[in-house]
């Protein structure tokens, strides 16, 4: 199962990123979603965004240092806390956030569609199987059926 979730995602992220691409996009598609993030919530912290999204810190460090190669991110001190660094969208990363969020809403409506050809919502079915797992993880279903 685990195979197959990942061959979704990466088969989503690939689709996705050719079609940014061929919009003229700068934006690689395993970045969107920070940039978005920054775009709706304004300068926020690696820690922000890695709690947003459940992702570990270096991953989340890995994507804004790409959004920052683009031209589409920077990071300064934090007024408030000079031990922390935000990160926040240039005017470019504004521009091309707003652009994104057209596109975004289109992509929604053809995930939708997919999700009517198979009669359930993947986005749904997979955030409750990860639910279900955090309360009862595998591991301990694992075990409970070596006592049965």
């Amino acid at each position: 199962m685990a195979l197959l979730a990942d061959r979704l995602a990466q088969q989503i992220t690939d689709d996705s990123a050719r079609h940014l691409a061929r919009l003229g996009f700068r934006t690689p598609a395993i970045c969107v979603s920070a940039l978005m993030y920054l775009h709706r919530h304004g300068p926020s912290s690696l820690t922000d965004l890695a709690q947003a999204y459940g992702q570990q810190h270096q991953l989340v460090t890995l994507r804004i240092a790409t959004l920052e190669e683009q031209g589409l991110a920077i990071r300064q001190p934090d007024p408030k806390d000079s031990r922390r660094r935000l990160i926040l969208l240039t005017a470019d990363g504004q521009d091309e956030a707003a652009r994104l969020s057209l596109h975004l809403a289109r992509m929604t409506r053809a995930l939708d569609g997919l999700a009517a050809q198979l009669g359930a919502d993947l986005s749904v079915l997979l955030q409750s199987a990860i639910d279900h797992l955090n309360r009862d993880p595998l591991s301990r279903r694992i075990d409970a059926m070596a006592t049965e």
